[in-house]
């Protein structure tokens, strides 16, 4: 991998002050052939209230001119590194978190943008909070889609500003959504461990993935009020796909994540089987349905199979949610595995 410097010397005034020592906070963005948005979306960070913070562009081998518009910005905080081949989106995101030099990691995708305030906020937060690995928040949509105020779905309270959730909690959000959204994450830098498990390079769902291992290890402050900007397009990686073969793909890779991310909550002792099992019977059916799918691999253990045949028995109402289940209804329990397997061969995706 090859690193382009794009520093420019700047004075002491001109940075109101500014040190050259390690910085509080790393702003990473990780890009790929978003030359359009990102100016705008470095802006956004330039422009933040809170000034000690380096920022760091990590260029995933883009073909369009993203390094001439990193380079037209002349601020001794931005570094830029450019890799020599694309790796991906799982291994950029990494990579560029393991380059920061920050006590703290705030991550934002090339089309989106920081408000004013965000990184004093979160530090805000997190400084209340000393156990949290990390702060979110709400996003305000803006863009090609109705906009808006956007929180996770597993989070109900919509008034109280700042909500604490225990590593316990993480059961709370499986096959929901994110305990958080990435784009928003203010981390600390000791949590983002070399061990932590960002996916293969070809892995879409990173968010949920990553920040589940982080609540694991000392929960996470989410605010309602949002500090941070999501601008909807027609190539977001989080948009629906009409394209019938990337859906499937897309949904193997959720079940995949859901169902790892159970294992590592017992694994570590941060829940009991029996906290899974509460979870299952009492969400909306169309979680139920996908937690009963992901567990019910045949690539899960004895025990995610005996959780999943628990809920699915328990859980008459998914069957309109699944045909899968529909028919594990009629046939048996085993339909399930077999069609994840078939389900693997067909859209040319498996773990």
């Amino acid at each position: 991998m090859d690193g382009i410097a794009c520093n420019v010397c700047y004075t002491a005034e001109d940075l109101q002050g500014d040190v050259t020592m390690a910085p509080t906070i790393t702003v990473c963005i990780p890009t790929y052939n978003r030359a359009h948005y990102l100016g705008e979306t470095i802006r956004s960070v330039l422009g933040q209230t809170l000034r000690d913070f380096e920022l760091l562009i990590c260029d995933d081998a883009s073909t369009d001119n993203t390094a001439q518009v990193v380079a037209s910005f002349k601020d001794p905080r931005i570094r830029y590194h450019r890799h020599a081949t694309n790796v991906g989106i799982a291994a950029n995101h990494k990579a560029v978190t393991e380059m920061a030099e920050g006590e703290f990691v705030a991550i934002l995708p090339d089309d989106d943008l920081f408000l004013p305030d965000h990184l004093a906020t979160a530090l805000a937060g997190l400084a209340a909070y000393p156990n949290a690995a990390y702060y979110s928040c709400s996003l305000e949509r803006f863009g090609d889609c109705a906009t808006g105020i956007w929180r996770p779905a597993a989070i109900s309270d919509g008034l109280t500003p700042l909500i604490y959730f225990s590593p316990r909690q993480a059961v709370s959000f499986l096959a929901i959504e994110n305990p958080g959204f990435m784009n928003s994450i203010v981390c600390r830098k000791n949590r983002l461990k070399g061990t932590l498990f960002w996916g293969d390079p070809g892995f879409v769902h990173t968010d949920v993935l990553v920040l589940t291992q982080l609540m694991i290890q000392g929960g996470c402050l989410f605010a309602n009020r949002p500090t941070v900007r999501y601008r909807c397009h027609s190539t977001n990686i989080s948009r629906p796909t009409h394209n019938r073969t990337s859906a499937r793909r897309l949904h193997l890779m959720l079940r995949y994540a859901i169902r790892y991310l159970v294992q590592l909550l017992l694994d570590t002792a941060t829940c009991v089987p029996a906290d899974i099992e509460a979870h299952g019977l009492s969400i909306p059916p169309q979680y139920a349905a996908l937690l009963v799918l992901s567990l019910g691999s045949f690539h899960s253990s004895l025990d995610l199979k005996m959780l999943a045949k628990h809920v699915f028995r328990a859980r008459d109402d998914i069957d309109h949610i699944s045909a899968t289940c529909r028919l594990a209804r009629r046939v048996g329990f085993q339909v399930i595995p077999l069609s994840e397997q078939v389900s693997f061969l067909r859209w040319g995706w498996r773990p």
